[in-house]
């Protein structure tokens, strides 16, 4: 078993771990579920990666068509595919260890060949190769929809939940104090933080969901 290998099998287990620990009872466990801040945390980092991911398969793709005139196409494209097929492994593990779901490892050749034209047509004839393709110019921008969304949803509860502190120390010349007053803006607090916090469960609920959906997406394209 090689370095990548191992890695990959150490953040199943570390995927394995999270879906056994995670609560799975009561709307307010999901502030408790490692899933959902797993995912929270996968959508920030999937922008950088997406963009990582699509820039090196957009360049890869356009070099590799370019130098196909030249004897050093074919080496070049051999190596871009190799290189496609271990950044699906990186990513597969990092889908294993935040999101929770197991993919399991693939070799990036199933035989092994040291004849390199050979391996380079084993490659390109591989459909895994080419779903890896497709996740990795996907990924920046399911990404940025999926990081956009949750900093949206996120920022949105987050912000009706501060408003009770805007009432409370609102500007006495408006709305001068008085009993009246007071008995207005603790009401209007207490309802507008409820909400908020209710805001803020059916948020993480849905980034959440959206992380296990990105598991199962991500299981289809770059599993075995």
């Amino acid at each position: 078993m090689n370095h990548g290998e191992a890695g990959i099998r150490t953040t199943e287990s570390i995927g394995q771990t999270i879906t056994r620990t995670s609560p799975r009872v009561g709307p307010l466990a999901v502030y408790i579920d490692p899933r959902t801040w797993g995912a929270l945390l996968y959508a920030l980092i999937s922008v950088v990666t997406g963009s990582v991911y699509f820039a090196w398969a957009v360049a890869g793709i356009s070099v590799s068509l370019a130098l196909l005139i030249l004897i050093i196409g074919a080496p070049f494209a051999f190596l871009f595919l190799l290189s496609v097929q271990r950044l699906a492994q990186v990513e597969a593990s990092l889908v294993n260890a935040l999101l929770g779901v197991r993919i399991r490892a693939r070799p990036v050749l199933s035989q092994p060949d040291p004849n390199w034209p050979r391996r380079l047509k084993a490659l390109a004839i591989d459909g895994r190769t080419w779903n890896a393709m497709l996740y990795l110019v996907l990924q920046l921008p399911l990404g940025v929809i999926d990081f956009s969304l949750d900093a949206f949803m996120l920022a949105f509860s987050l912000g009706v939940m501060a408003l009770p502190f805007a009432f409370m120390f609102g500007n006495p010349v408006i709305m001068p104090a008085g009993p009246e007053t007071l008995a207005l803006r603790a009401s209007v607090s207490a309802v507008t933080e409820v909400a908020g916090f209710l805001m803020l469960t059916a948020s993480l609920h849905v980034i959440r969901a959206l992380g296990r959906f990105h598991g199962r997406y991500a299981q289809g394209l770059l599993g075995l």
